[in-house]
Order: structure tokens, then C-alpha cells, then sequence
């Protein structure tokens, strides 16, 4: 088994007691899409339209912001990641983590969304991290403020796997809804469009894709309140200026960037994708 999937079950064996594995970025698009495809789930393209599920070493770990008020659960996070072999990443100590083996090397990346009413208990001092005040635990979380909604009913996964040590294991995992993903990749294509480290961002723009092909009859109407809930929040208004700017034409950036891609649909449209992640994320009219 792959090292990646081992690791999200000896994850959930040490901490599944006191949390729900949200699992964000590629990989949690696989997982949802592997998913799919083995279910069946009406979805808005046919499965035959997709590009091929691809998979990452990386783990975004994704925390409710709830978790600020415990220290004790950020240490026990810390915890779990020494005691399956993890390691800081020196250039992003206490929020990423890595560890090699001979079957590959696995990363883990520890988000926090919106922090809401949560935002009194972090410690001050840096707006990019989040800790919960007090003794330090050894950990942080990258802040990831415009995944609206992450942790609000995330799609669960089942998943059979086998632990790190050999013994076979069940567990469920979850990814964010349509919604918040959308608007995190799509923050991200922006921020990465001139970044040659980062393909120019054109995994993003194949993903965008992938949250639009994949979306379910639930994401839809999870989709249509969250869109209510966070009406005036800036980062939504932000996402729709990007999703609008960046493919408002077949030679706008997005749709350039996706177009290189080699997965990307030979036959895909700017104005077909712009239009959904539009509906998607401005929802239904407000009411009055």
C-alpha cells in the first residue's frame, strides 16, 4: 500500500478519538474522485469526462478552528506526527512535516480555515500561523482564511488500508465540499500564475476543473448556503472576481494555464467553467 494511504490510517488510529481527518488539496481531490467513480454518484460531468485521478505525496491536514480552544488536541497533533516518524520542515518549522521511508516520502501540511469565533483563543503575533494560546505545543497551522465553510459538512470517505506496521485498518476520512475548495484553488491559481516552481499554477487550473466536473447533488445545495452564510465576506467577493478574470476568455490566464495542462480536456471550455464556478460560489440571489 502506498505510504501516503497508510499514514492517513495510522493517522486516524491515533487521533480519530478527538478529531475527523479533513483532508484538503490534491490528495483529497483523488480521494473523492477514486470515490466517486467507484460508487457511481450522479455528479455534473460524466465520469468518461474527467481528467485521470492523480494522486500527491503531500497530506493537507485541515484543523477546525474549534481546536484552538484545546491545547491539549494541537499537542496530541504534534504527538502523533513524532510518534509516526515526522520531522519539521526547517523553512516551514511547526505547520509542515515530512518523512522519508523506502517506500516513498509522505508530507504533511497542517491548515486552519476562517478562525470566526475562534479567533480570541489564537496566539497573536503572526497572521499567516494560528496556535492556541498559552504554552507552545510544538505546533501551528497555516491559516487558510478563504476556505469558507471547510470544516462544515466535509464529504466523508471510507477508506481500507493497512497501518504502518502491517496490520489492516478501516477508517473515514472527509474533504471539504465543493465550495470551500473552490475557492481555495482558485486563490491559489492566482497566487501562483508566475511561479515556475509551482508549473505556473496549472495543477490548480486542472483542479478548478475537477471541483466543477465532480460536483454532487449535495455540494450543490451545501454550495447554495454557504454562498448565503459568507454573502459579504471579502474572500468570497475576491473568488468571484478571480474565477471571472481568469477565464472571462479562452486567452485569459486560467484558461491558458489550464490548457497546457496534459490532463485538460482537449474540448474545454473558458466560458462553460467560468459560468459554474460563478454559480457555485455566488449561489442563489439573497433573499429581499
Amino acid at each position: 500500500m502506498s505510504p501516503i494511504f497508510s499514514t492517513l490510517v495510522d493517522l486516524d488510529s491515533l487521533l480519530g478519538n478527538r478529531m475527523r481527518l479533513i483532508i484538503a488539496g490534491g490528495l483529497g481531490l483523488y480521494l473523492k474522485q477514486v470515490y466517486l467513480e467507484k460508487t457511481g454518484t450522479r455528479t455534473l460531468v460524466k465520469l468518461d469526462r474527467w481528467p485521470v485521478a492523480r494522486t500527491t505525496e503531500d497530506i493537507d491536514l485541515f484543523l477546525p478552528a474549534a481546536l484552538l480552544v484545546s491545547r491539549d488536541d494541537f499537542a496530541q497533533i504534534r504527538t502523533a506526527l513524532d510518534t509516526l516518524g515526522f520531522a519539521e520542515v526547517e523553512s516551514a518549522k511547526h505547520y509542515q512535516f515530512v518523512r522519508a521511508g523506502q517506500r516513498g516520502k509522505v508530507k504533511v501540511d497542517v491548515h486552519i480555515g476562517p478562525l470566526g469565533p475562534y479567533g480570541g483563543h489564537n496566539h497573536a503575533g503572526n497572521d499567516r500561523r494560528a496556535r492556541p494560546k498559552g504554552k507552545h505545543t510544538g505546533l501551528h497551522a497555516r491559516r487558510t482564511d478563504e476556505a469558507l465553510g471547510a470544516e462544515l459538512e466535509p464529504f466523508p470517505i471510507p477508506l481500507d488500508g493497512v497501518r504502518s506496521d502491517g496490520t489492516p485498518a478501516t477508517c473515514e476520512v472527509h474533504v471539504p465540499s465543493a465550495f470551500p475548495y473552490a475557492m481555495m484553488k482558485l486563490f491559489a491559481l492566482r497566487d501562483r500564475l508566475d511561479d515556475p516552481d509551482k508549473s505556473l499554477g496549472r495543477h490548480h487550473a486542472l483542479d478548478l476543473y475537477r471541483i466543477i466536473a465532480m460536483l454532487t447533488e449535495e455540494d450543490e445545495r451545501l454550495a447554495g448556503e454557504l454562498a448565503l452564510r459568507f454573502r459579504h465576506d471579502s474572500h468570497r467577493i475576491e473568488a468571484l472576481r478571480i474565477a471571472r478574470e481568469l477565464f472571462s476568455t479562452p486567452e485569459s490566464r486560467g484558461s491558458v494555464r489550464l490548457r497546457e495542462h496534459p490532463l485538460a480536456p482537449g474540448d474545454f471550455s473558458a466560458d462553460w467553467l467560468r459560468t459554474e464556478l460563478v454559480r457555485l460560489i455566488d449561489g442563489p440571489p439573497a433573499p429581499g
